[in-house]
């Protein structure tokens, strides 16, 4: 027969519904179904463990636990974060308190890893700057011959003075990042989320920044103030739960006063949703104080209403003095992070 997902224990959420398609009709017994769960821990197919788990969590997180995340399994989340973290978050209430912090902590990890990796593509760090040469500095050339052409000067007379020389100065920034944690707070979504405030950890680490997330209130991950190792935060995110309504007005409001903090006088804000809000009211009075903000408009998440969705995020973007970019799946949101934070 078909095997229907046992009941969750007491003390956890209920098991979500999957997204049509996911269910795939087998007939297998308990049994059998751990037998396949455990084939696919050892070998480390997280697809197919996602797959099974959305037919009992139960089962999967038997095979993960007695697996005892072997070393083909983590070189799979490595591989593939986002696959690790929605795993995680459909087996985690079955897994025994340690078991469960363990697969947390390493998905943490590997998180930040993947954030590195990403940041690491992003250009921008550093800033040119044009200054009295000395020997064995950068020169820029063009500005070296306009200079000769000012003076009148050939280059046979060609001096130290004359040459332009060039300084790599880092850049000193400011940022908060916004993230939407309202209704289904899974799949894809957790993982960007997670990967976001990863890159912003490495962009930002000599800087001061915040991380806000919001469902029906708003509440601050990250304060700019706030030691909070980023593992934490991220570990916080993988365990955001999936509910609420969207109060994106707060959430401005939030990160306003998180900005405020900042000194720097270059900071910017990084808004991430679908565009979509049903409490809190309007956000766009808000939008127009807070300079600088940029958002990243995503278009899977926003159902049949995207184009409403979208629309407002274009608008919130321009009021903010910001980009706009908009995307069809949470995938690419990380890499974006990083291009608004790097620009």
């Amino acid at each position: 027969m078909t095997l229907s997902p046992p009941p969750s224990p007491a003390g956890g959420p209920s098991e979500p519904e999957p997204r049509p398609g996911e269910w795939q009709e087998i007939n297998l017994d308990y049994e059998s179904l751990y037998a396949r769960a455990a084939s696919a821990a050892a070998s480390g197919s997280l697809g197919e463990l996602i797959s099974l788990a959305a037919l009992s969590s139960v089962a999967v997180a038997r095979a993960v636990s007695e697996g005892g995340l072997e070393r083909t399994f983590l070189r799979s989340l490595e591989r593939n974060p986002a696959a690790g973290m929605r795993l995680y978050r459909q087996i985690r209430w079955h897994l025994n308190p340690e078991l469960r912090r363990r697969f947390r902590s390493l998905l943490s990890k590997v998180a930040l890893r993947s954030g590195m990796r990403i940041a690491s593509l992003a250009s921008g760090r550093s800033m040119r700057v044009l200054t009295r040469y000395e020997p064995g500095m950068d020169f820029d050339a063009e500005e070296t011959i306009q200079r000769l052409i000012s003076s009148g000067k050939s280059l046979q007379g060609l001096t130290y003075e004359d040459i332009v020389g060039v300084r790599r100065v880092e850049r000193s920034r400011g940022a908060v990042i916004i993230l939407d944690a309202s209704g289904s707070m899974t799949g894809g979504k957790i993982a960007a989320a997670a990967l976001s405030a990863a890159v912003a950890a490495h962009l930002m680490r000599a800087d001061e920044y915040a991380i806000v997330a919001f469902n029906t209130e708003p509440f601050v991950l990250k304060g700019v103030r706030d030691k909070t190792p980023i593992e934490r935060v991220i570990e916080e995110i993988m365990d955001l739960a999936p509910l609420g309504y969207t109060n994106m007005r707060g959430a401005l409001e939030v990160a306003l006063k998180q900005g405020a903090l900042i000194k720097r006088p270059d900071k910017r804000y990084v808004l991430i949703t679908d565009g979509l809000y049903n409490v809190g009211g309007d956000p766009r009075s808000v939008a127009r104080r807070l300079s600088g903000l940029n958002v990243i408009g995503v278009r899977g998440w926003g159902g049949r209403e995207t184009a409403a969705g979208m629309r407002l995020c274009a608008e919130l973007a321009k009021m903010g003095g910001g980009r706009f970019i908009e995307l069809r799946s949470p995938q690419g949101v990380p890499t974006a992070v990083a291009r608004i934070l790097e620009s």
